[in-house]
């Protein structure tokens, strides 16, 4: 199983204020931090002067080498040719398709832009326009596939009378120059040296986002291992269950797949993980992290006061543009959620200050 994305998910989860969840009066159904006694709950270890070791965020020149190189590899600029068309080019076409003479509806179409060989029409017409050159019109024997969307054609034997207009396929013998910047970029950039500037920008920014979440994530797993717990209040558990999921779910909905497959393409689970037991072991982690920085917070004094959560949300719906109980209409707000997620970034943020901290140079 992949280690250390349940801290990134639990701030998504608390960041999206997830609603619509009960306060309980026995401890046991407890859905948020305030209804329990910490001290129930957690008996803490060392969290002050944890020892981290950490890979440098440093970006190397040989890794823009190595990104610019990709760049050429997925991106080539393209160049037209006569023909003969193979897989892979990207061809103007025209055409008319007919059914015993007649142009059937959605058939006909100029100026189709199309990558030959990618399938998206129908299997027959790609493999016939293979071999075509610029300015030839052929006909094209066709046959619907069985599970065509449309009843009248399913199945049924066509003929597309295809105009190739243009043929451009990839250069092979691709290389950075000036040109290429600005083709790529669409002009946005319009030197090599100024195209190499923004990538090292955007790769110093992403590195040192994974490292202050990878940085995060070993302080709390360090502060957890050196805890001892009781047996967590079922329902803090099923809260942040339920909002995992919750999250999962839209994102992967969003992406157009399932959850499973959603949570192997982000490298949540591995080929042969379970989702519901890592889900349900994150979930319960997670919790364990709630309540061991509660306890920190209470012995540091790191809680956050109703003031203080009132100018959070304030901030927040300042730079929505609306109003605070617009705002928390709109976002169906759990306050309480986020007093929580406002107290394990200043819980975290309190242990990397006091962390003694090895960067590892690359």
């Amino acid at each position: 199983m992949k280690k250390h994305w349940s801290w990134l998910l639990v701030t998504l989860l608390l960041a999206i204020m997830v609603s619509g969840c009960k306060n309980s009066n026995d401890a046991d159904e407890a859905e948020y931090l305030k209804d329990i006694k910490i001290e129930n709950y957690v008996t803490l270890g060392a969290y002050k002067g944890l020892e981290i070791s950490i890979d440098s965020p440093e970006i190397l020149e040989e890794d823009i080498d190595e990104a610019m190189m990709m760049f050429i590899d997925r991106f080539p600029m393209l160049e037209f040719v006569d023909g003969p068309a193979v897989s892979g080019d990207e061809i103007n076409i025209d055409f008319v398709g007919t059914v015993d003479g007649v142009a059937f509806a959605g058939g006909t179409a100029d100026n189709v832009i199309y990558t030959l060989g990618s399938y998206q029409y129908i299997a027959d017409l790609d493999d016939g326009m293979i071999g075509m050159t610029v300015g030839e019109v052929k006909e094209v024997p066709v046959t619907f596939p069985e599970t065509y969307h449309s009843a009248d054609l399913a199945g049924q034997p066509a003929i597309f009378t295809v105009t190739m207009n243009s043929i451009e396929r990839p250069m092979t013998d691709q290389s950075w120059t000036d040109e290429y910047v600005i083709w790529l970029t669409e002009g946005q950039f319009t030197t090599i040296s100024d195209f190499r500037v923004y990538i090292r920008e955007t790769m110093e920014m992403d590195m040192q986002a994974g490292y202050d979440n990878a940085l995060a994530t070993y302080i709390a797993d360090a502060v957890l291992s050196d805890a001892t717990f009781a047996e967590l209040p079922s329902g803090m558990v099923r809260r942040v269950t339920e909002g995992l999921m919750a999250n999962i779910s839209f994102y992967a909905m969003m992406n157009g797949m399932d959850v499973a497959t959603y949570m192997l393409m982000s490298g949540m689970i591995d080929y042969y993980d379970d989702p519901d037991a890592v889900l349900a072991e994150q979930a319960e982690l997670s919790v364990m992290r709630y309540i061991a920085y509660q306890a920190i917070a209470d012995i540091e004094g790191l809680g956050v006061t109703d003031e203080e959560l009132n100018a959070a949300i304030a901030e927040l719906a300042s730079n929505a543009g609306m109003g605070i109980e617009e705002y928390k209409k709109e976002m169906e707000m759990d306050e309480e959620g986020y007093r929580e997620y406002l107290m394990l970034s200043r819980v975290s943020d309190f242990l990397i200050e006091n962390a003694i901290i090895t960067i590892i140079e690359r």
